[in-house]
């Protein structure tokens, strides 16, 4: 049996990313769980100008089974208790699948018991429009196409 140092059988493949690599990408930091993040998906928040209690956070790229929990944590981040509305901004968001929509419902949730009420925004062109209707978030959380219009519901 070979060992490591001669490039036996169980030496480390050179053809496969290092752990510390993510989705093919290196990993760009740590998630507040301490799990590596998936680099594809950026969180912001901003409070929305002239609104008082609404917080508007945007999610960018691609929320999945490997970073939907840091998501949510990155989310529930961005919101003070003094937060009455939350706009989560999904107009930039590329890839959801059933771990993203299990989030959406978890921050619905969430929220829900602190007060605080949740509205997201995916425009009708999305390409994960589809994917908030067949799943019926829809029926639980208000869904407007641009963030004026859900500030202007959350008024």
């Amino acid at each position: 049996m070979g060992d490591l140092a001669d490039g036996g059988p169980r030496r480390r493949r050179r053809d496969r990313p290092p752990a510390e690599w993510h989705g093919g990408h290196p990993a760009t930091h740590r998630g507040p769980r301490g799990r590596v993040v998936n680099p594809h998906a950026h969180v912001r928040g901003e409070d929305l100008a002239g609104v008082d209690g609404t917080r508007v956070v945007r999610v960018e790229g691609e929320v999945d089974l490997a970073n939907a929990h840091d998501v949510l944590d990155l989310i529930l981040g961005r919101v003070s208790k003094d937060t009455t509305h939350v706009v989560l901004d999904l107009s930039a968001t590329t890839y959801l699948d059933s771990s993203g929509v299990a989030m959406v419902f978890r921050l619905a949730d969430r929220l829900g018991t602190s007060r605080q009420e949740l509205r997201l925004v995916v425009p009708d062109g999305s390409p994960i429009r589809a994917v908030i209707e067949l799943t019926s978030v829809d029926r639980v959380v208000r869904v407007d196409t641009a963030v004026s219009d859900a500030a202007d519901r959350s008024r």
